[in-house]
């Protein structure tokens, strides 16, 4: 075993055991959305469950790999809390203190985290696999950011990532039905992997042919439709599609012109709870505009990647721009949209080094809008710093620059440099 996989391993082994710690400390209130959905699917099954009433949550957004992964989290806490306790009164020897710290409200929503901080691993270990650089696996595994919104919040941004990154490493490989099985799975953890559509069909076009793309998106359509099936209330052709495109349109669980994201909206909102239907030039919503000047800007990154020599530096730094795009210019944006960038733009810092300070940027002023929602931990001098508004507005300018930049040097590289 070399030196650099020793290390590669000691790095990956030190994020877990992180994260793990940081786990049952604290978690976010969306999870108790996550255990009620999951509590209730195993009690009345997966049919019908995105219409089902869940007593004091909402009805479930998620598509349904994320509800497998929710209801699987919630069977394990309960397999293993049954059975600690079936041992502990027949075996009086047996620590009662496992049966009180099983029974502490911070662990049933830490068994959800698993499967993100599962992913936050996988996203490391295959940025290593791209670009065999420890410093770009340190830089995403061990970074703040990153574990925060995982262990801590317990969001699951990290799982339909790694699957992203998962379908363009098995399409290296000129594996092409799991490359569309990976990124169909991406689709089915969370609806905002939409965005990555365009650059995957770049990439599998560039890959394997107009003819093979095409019956990869086909068969991920087809995936995706069997794998909604068991959660229908009839049988319907298009109940599928219905259930998608509803939910990805509530999902947000708004409709603001910003929903606490850092980004150049909040000069209009000053991140008051504004709807995004109102007029901001001419018949223009604030909605409208964002969406028309993301198509603009995501054509320009999809069109400048399809005309050009393909590699992974530039189809990385493409992928990282989109969310990137989403999160300045879109309304209804959360403050953890962002965190899909990340890998990515660390990946394309490893092949263009002079892109780590917009690494760096971007990943400081994210953490700070997340530490600006919750305020965990508590550190006076942080909260009185990130409740001015110079703050906001400095870490709002900082995600908006780095995103300019970044979108400007991706438009400038030659179109045969990679």
């Amino acid at each position: 075993m070399t030196r650099t996989i020793k290390s590669l391993i000691a790095i990956l082994v030190v994020g877990v055991v992180l994260r793990l710690g940081l786990s049952v400390t604290i978690y976010s209130g969306d999870l108790n959305n996550h255990v009620a959905w999951g509590n209730g699917i195993l009690r009345f099954g997966f049919h019908n469950a995105y219409y089902r009433e869940y007593p004091g949550v909402m009805q479930p957004t998620y598509p349904p790999l994320a509800l497998y992964s929710f209801t699987t989290s919630v069977g394990l806490y309960r397999l293993l809390y049954s059975t600690a306790t079936f041992i502990n009164r027949a075996l009086p020897v047996f620590p009662s203190g496992l049966i009180w710290t099983l029974e502490d409200q911070d662990i049933l929503p830490a068994f959800t985290k698993i499967t993100g901080i599962v992913a936050d691993i996988g996203i490391g270990l295959l940025i290593f696999r791209f670009s065999r650089s420890l410093v770009a696996t340190v830089a995403y595994v061990l970074n703040p950011a990153v574990w925060y919104l995982s262990s801590i919040w317990g969001q699951i941004e990290s799982l339909p990532t790694f699957f992203v990154l998962l379908a363009f490493w098995t399409g290296y490989q000129k594996r092409f039905i799991t490359a569309h099985l990976a990124f169909a799975a991406a689709l089915l953890f969370k609806q905002s992997s939409i965005i990555f559509i365009p650059v995957f069909a770049v990439f599998s076009w560039r890959r394997f042919g107009i003819v093979k793309t095409i019956l990869g998106l086909t068969l991920q359509f087809l995936v995706i439709y069997m794998i909604y099936l068991p959660f229908a209330p009839s049988i319907s052709l298009l109940w599928p599609a219905q259930i998608y495109v509803d939910r990805l349109q509530t999902g947000s669980g708004s409709n603001w012109v910003t929903d606490h994201a850092f980004n150049p909206w909040i000069w209009l909102t000053h991140l008051q709870k504004i709807p995004d239907t109102i007029p901001v030039i001419g018949p223009f919503t604030a909605g409208q505009l964002g969406l028309l000047l993301f198509g603009v800007f995501s054509l320009l990154v999809i069109l400048k990647l399809t005309f050009s020599q393909m590699s992974f530096p530039r189809l990385f730094l493409a992928t990282s721009l989109l969310p990137m795009l989403s999160f300045v210019l879109l309304t209804k944006m959360h403050e953890r949209y962002l965190a899909p960038a990340l890998p990515f733009l660390a990946l394309s810092a490893a092949s263009h080094r002079r892109l780590w300070p917009i690494f760096a940027a971007i990943s400081l002023s994210h953490l700070a809008n997340l530490y600006h929602e919750w305020w965990f931990p508590r550190i006076p001098i942080l909260v009185n710093w990130l409740s001015s508004w110079a703050a906001i507005q400095l870490m709002a300018a900082t995600i908006t620059t780095s995103t300019i930049i970044t979108l400007t040097y991706f438009l400038k590289i030659p179109q045969h440099e990679t």
